[in-house]
C-alpha cells in the first residue's frame, strides 16, 4: 500500500535510538516510509542547535523562553499544504503555535504519539489546575492521539479528548522475541541483577540501590544500563550513595551500552528490577521479558500490563526499598521459580507478537487518516 495524496512530515526531538520512547519513534517512521517513501523527517534537538547563539539565551529565560522556542519552531519548520504532521507528545508544547497555524490555515492532519504525561518526575507529580489546563490545551491540536497503554488511555481520556480521537497501539514486538534466549552460560555463581533506562530518579534506582544495602550479601550483582550524563546531578548522586555504602564491587553503573553488549547482559542476567515510580508503558520490561527474564516492579501505572504478580514477576509498591529486598530474596534463592515465571513472561510475549502487527496497525491509522 503506497499512499501519496498527502505528504507525511514526523517531527521528533531526537533520532537517537536508546530509550524505548525513541526506539518507537524511529520504528513508525520506518513503517510510515513503507507507505509514503517520501515522508520527510525534522529533528527538534538539531533545529534548536543550529539556533544562534542569541536565541539561545532566549530560550534559556524562564517562562518566556517556551515561548520564544514556540515561535523559532513555528518559523523554522517546514509548512505543507495537506500535509500529515507526526509528532509525540513530549514536542506538543513547543510544536503548539506550529500545528496550531498549520491545521487552520493549511488544513494539516495532526497525529500524535503519547508516550507518558511526562518523563519528569516533579513535571508529574506537580499538583494543580494548570498544568491539566496546559496538557488538554496541548492535546487540542491533534486530530488522533496515539497511546501505548490502557493507563495511558485512561490518561488522555481525563484531559477531555473524546474517544472517538483516542486509538490505542502498543509498542511492544515492533522486534520478534529473539530464539534461545538464554542460551548464554553465566561464568559465576553471582545472582546478576539488571535495569535498563534513562531517567534514574523517575525509574527508582535509589529504592533498588537501598533494598541491595539492605541484603548485604556478596552474591549480587546490579548491572545499571542507561545515560550518566542525562541528569547527571542525580546520577552523580547515586554514585556517591553506592561508593558511601560500600557497594561499588555489587552495583556498576554502565552507562550507554552498544547493541551487542545489551544482548550479553540480557542474556546472561537472572532478574530484571526496574522500580519505575511512574511509567505509560514500560518498553524496557517487555524486552526483558522476551528474554526470558524475570521481572521485579511496581504495581503502578502501565506497569500491570506486562507484568502479572506471580506468574512473570513479583510486583511491589513504589519506593519501598523492604518490599524490593524481599522479592529479590525470594527469586535468587529459588531458581526453578525464575525459570517458570521467565517462561511465562516469554510466552506471553510471543503469544502477543504472533497475534499482533502493531506497524500494519500504525500503516492502517495513517491510512485511515490520509484518506480523509
Amino acid at each position: 500500500m503506497i499512499l501519496s495524496q498527502r505528504k507525511i512530515l514526523f517531527i521528533l526531538p531526537t533520532v537517537k535510538e536508546f530509550t524505548g520512547g525513541e526506539k518507537v519513534n524511529m520504528r513508525l517512521l520506518e513503517t510510515a516510509r513503507k507507505i509514503c517513501p517520501e515522508t520527510e523527517l525534522i529533528e527538534l534537538d538539531l533545529l534548536e542547535n543550529s539556533a544562534r547563539k542569541w536565541l539561545k539565551n532566549l530560550f534559556a529565560i524562564r517562562y518566556l523562553g517556551r515561548v520564544f522556542k514556540m515561535i523559532y519552531f513555528m518559523v523554522s519548520c517546514p509548512r505543507t499544504y495537506k500535509s500529515l504532521t507526526f509528532s509525540d507528545f513530549y514536542s506538543a508544547k513547543d510544536l503548539f503555535l506550529y500545528l496550531l497555524i498549520n491545521r487552520v490555515f493549511l488544513r494539516t492532519i495532526n497525529l500524535s504519539y503519547f508516550h507518558q504525561i511526562s518523563s519528569d518526575l516533579n513535571i508529574i507529580r506537580l499538583p494543580g489546575k494548570i498544568k491539566t489546563l496546559n496538557n488538554m490545551i496541548n492535546l487540542l491540536v491533534f486530530d488522533l492521539v496515539i497511546v501505548n497503554s490502557r493507563f495511558n488511555e485512561k490518561v488522555v481520556m481525563s484531559l477531555r479528548v473524546p474517544t472517538k480521537k483516542i486509538k490505542v497501539l502498543y509498542p511492544l514486538l515492533i522486534d520478534e522475541p529473539p530464539h534461545n534466549p538464554k542460551d548464554n552460560k553465566k561464568n559465576d555463581d553471582m545472582i546478576h541483577l539488571l535495569f535498563i533506562g534513562g531517567s534514574f530518579k523517575r525509574k527508582g534506582i535509589l529504592y533498588a540501590i537501598q533494598a541491595i544495602k539492605l541484603l548485604n550479601r556478596k552474591d549480587l550483582q546490579f548491572d545499571i544500563v542507561g545515560s550518566i550524563d542525562k541528569d547527571r546531578e542525580y546520577a552523580d548522586y547515586l554514585i556517591r550513595t553506592v561508593k558511601d555504602n560500600g557497594l561499588s564491587k555489587q552495583i556498576r553503573f554502565r552507562d550507554r551500552v552498544d547493541n551487542k553488549t545489551l544482548n550479553s547482559l540480557l542474556r546472561t542476567s537472572d532478574i530484571f528490577l526496574f522500580p519505575t515510580l511512574f511509567e505509560g508503558f514500560g518498553i524496557a520490561i517487555a524486552e526483558a521479558m522476551s528474554y526470558q527474564l524475570p521481572v521485579i516492579s511496581t504495581n503502578i501505572s502501565a506497569i500491570p500490563e506486562l507484568v502479572q504478580d506471580g506468574e512473570n514477576g513479583i510486583l511491589v509498591p513504589p519506593e519501598n526499598p523492604s518490599a524490593i529486598a524481599a522479592a529479590i530474596t525470594k527469586l535468587s534463592e529459588d531458581s526453578s521459580l525464575r525459570m517458570r515465571m521467565g517462561k511465562d513472561g516469554y510466552q506471553k510475549i510471543k503469544r502477543f507478537y504472533e497475534s499482533y502487527r502493531p506497524d500494519i496497525e500504525f500503516q492502517n491509522i495513517i491510512g485511515e487518516l490520509i484518506r480523509k
